[in-house]
C-alpha cells in the first residue's frame, strides 16, 4: 500500500454571517479534489474560537496554510486562487 503524506494542511476558517465564505469555501474544496498531498478543510469561526484568536484572525473568509494565516477577508474566488499553492 503507497503511503501519501500530506505536504499542505489548508483551511479556510468561514462565518454563517459573510456570504462570500460559502463561494470561496466551495472553490477551495473543488480545488483541493485530486490533490493527494494536500489536505483542505472549512472550519466555522465560532467551532475554533482558540485558534482564530491564535491566528490573529479578524476577517473571514480566511486562508491558513500549514498552521499560519495567509490572508483574511478573501472578497472572491480569484483572489483566493492567487494565494493557493500551484
Amino acid at each position: 500500500m503507497e503511503s501519501t503524506s500530506i505536504t499542505h494542511l489548508v483551511q479556510l476558517y468561514v462565518s454563517s454571517e459573510n456570504p462570500i465564505c460559502d463561494e470561496v469555501a466551495e472553490a477551495l474544496l473543488a480545488w483541493g479534489n485530486g490533490r493527494k498531498q494536500t489536505k483542505v478543510q472549512t472550519i466555522p469561526i465560532l467551532e475554533d474560537p482558540e485558534n482564530v484568536v491564535r491566528l490573529g484572525i479578524f476577517y473571514t473568509p480566511a486562508l491558513v496554510i500549514n498552521g499560519t494565516l495567509i490572508a483574511g477577508g478573501i472578497s472572491s474566488t480569484e483572489d483566493l486562487l492567487q494565494f493557493l499553492p500551484k
